[in-house]
């Protein structure tokens, strides 16, 4: 299943490059963190709040009940 509309997800589908690797694990640290992003030249922010993937699994894990700490690069 996907939500793809007729903008940029119809054209992404189009190019095998780029694209974004994900690691996501559980951590120590408390609550959701990002720990790093390659290939970005500094422009994306580290801040969960001011980062679209931060803010998605933090709500992800909130719907799903789940409490425990996670760490995404």
């Amino acid at each position: 299943m996907a939500n793809l509309g007729v903008g940029f997800d119809v054209l992404g589908l189009a190019f095998a490059e780029p694209g974004d690797i994900v690691r996501a694990e559980w951590s120590q640290r408390p609550g959701v963190t990002i720990s790093a992003i390659i290939g970005d030249d500094g422009k994306l922010p580290l801040d969960l709040e001011r980062n679209t993937a931060g803010v998605a699994a933090r709500s992800v894990l909130r719907r799903l009940g789940i409490e425990n700490t996670f760490g995404v690069s």
